[in-house]
């Protein structure tokens, strides 16, 4: 199979407090789930995401100098339907949090490959060395100035400081980038990159289009 996009979500952001719930909901099959969570602290706060109740995996996160933190979270074979995506914070804070589901993604060994960075400029660019063949790219990003889809970037949703965005196409192995654009540099950006692989046919080779 390969990958598509299933549907995506802005979350908003939950106005203060230790906790912050929105409903996602995913379809098709051969799934991943990605949730990018921005806060308003340089405290690593955020504690966990569930999905349906069910604990996603932390990809990384990346600390924004001073004012923000940004984390990517997945979660293969997410269950079909509306869910709700619950953030759990160890203390007070404004979680900003948006998601994006893709269909034909393999079911273990997620994801390929990750990284991470931040910058005080009007860009920035995240990296990551890709391993398996016809992987497409993900990206969380925190920046209170806002953000855009730059360079390679598809921007799915934004939800205040946070965002994700993705590749929107197979990207090849070896060092791939996807850049985000700063509509002003007041405040450092924070984001979290991984690539992630598509599901294996039944004769045991990727499907290609």
């Amino acid at each position: 199979m390969v990958i598509a996009l299933d549907t995506s979500t802005g979350g908003g952001n939950n106005g203060g407090g230790t906790s912050h719930t929105y409903a996602h909901t995913c379809t098709g099959s051969n799934l991943i789930l990605f949730v990018a969570v921005g806060t308003n602290s340089a405290s690593d706060l955020i504690s966990g995401v569930t999905y349906n109740t069910v604990a996603m995996t932390l990809v990384d996160k990346q600390a924004g100098t001073s004012t923000n933190y940004s984390y990517l979270f997945y979660l293969t074979a997410p269950a079909t339907g509306a869910h709700n995506v619950v953030i759990s914070a160890s203390s007070t804070c404004t979680i900003y949090s948006d998601s994006a589901s893709y269909t034909g993604a393999k079911q273990s060994a997620q994801p390929d490959s990750t990284n991470k960075g931040t910058s005080t400029g009007a860009t920035l660019a995240l990296s990551t060395t890709v391993v398996a063949t016809n992987c497409w790219l993900v990206a969380s990003g925190c920046d209170f100035d806002g953000l855009s889809a730059g360079t390679g970037m598809t921007l799915r949703q934004t939800s205040g400081a946070d965002a994700i965005g993705d590749s929107n196409a197979v990207v090849g192995t070896g060092s791939q980038s996807m850049t985000w654009n700063v509509a002003t540099t007041t405040n450092p950006t924070s984001g979290v990159i991984a690539s992630f692989a598509p599901s294996v046919d039944s004769g045991g080779f990727f499907a290609i289009l």
